[in-house]
């Protein structure tokens, strides 16, 4: 047992990035991307293919804002989305972020991003070819999510 967070933490990248996913998360990961990549489909564009680096950056944020209780962009150590992807040696010449909370299905989380514009903007964006979805439970129950979305 003292032995699993030294290998959690070399596996995600460092005591920054050092948190789990929330049961179910794969499942929920995995409902969501099929169902955007659905709608990009439709829409003429290429589909989203997971991405390890920004799968670890979208559930270290994911945890911090479940820690604060929170789903804002800025980092409880003050990081921005391009410091995060830094940390975990993604190479981006575009990149977005959506986050959130509450949403308990994929469906849920992608029909209240696709009614938010800038959201739906960056589920949309052509340009954007890799996702990584992070899942954390906060002390408050609820699923804290985080979408990092680029191209290299």
């Amino acid at each position: 047992m003292r032995f699993l967070l030294p290998l959690l933490l070399l596996l995600l990248g460092g005591p920054a990035l050092a948190c789990v996913p929330a049961s179910g998360s794969a499942a929920l990961s995995r409902s969501f991307l099929l169902q955007v990549n659905d709608l990009r489909g439709r829409a003429g564009l290429r589909q989203l293919h997971v991405e390890t680096r920004l799968a670890r950056a979208a559930l270290a944020h994911a945890c911090d804002n479940a820690r604060r209780q929170s789903y804002t962009h800025r980092g409880g150590d003050g990081s921005t989305l391009a410091t995060r992807l830094g940390r975990v040696k993604y190479p981006f010449r575009a990149a977005a972020e959506n986050t959130g909370w509450g949403f308990r299905r994929a469906a849920s989380a992608l029909r209240w991003w696709m009614n938010s514009p800038p959201h739906r903007a960056n589920l949309m964006n052509p340009a954007l070819r890799d996702i990584g979805i992070g899942i954390s439970r906060g002390g408050d129950e609820k699923l804290y999510w985080v979408l990092d979305l680029g191209a290299r």
